[in-house]
């Protein structure tokens, strides 16, 4: 996110169901997605590390990252 590793849970789902027709039941892609957002609209600070990102708009982000994994596809 804006060149830092993090780790978020919207992001995952949309990959796995990106990847749900593309897979067989208990497999699981890897993944490398790089999003540049502006930083008011990201909240860094919900883990101590700084792994972890809170969107503002969550569902916006699931939507852009399943269409566009879905497009690469």
């Amino acid at each position: 996110m804006n060149s830092r590793p993090v780790q978020d849970r919207i992001i995952k789902k949309a990959v796995l169901d990106a990847y749900r027709r593309q897979m067989h039941p208990g497999e699981y892609p890897l993944a490398f997605v790089t999003i540049t957002i502006d930083p008011k609209d990201l909240d860094v600070n919900v883990h101590p590390r700084k792994s972890e990102v809170k969107f503002m708009d969550p569902q916006k982000i699931f939507g852009l990252v399943m269409q566009e994994i879905g497009r690469v596809l």
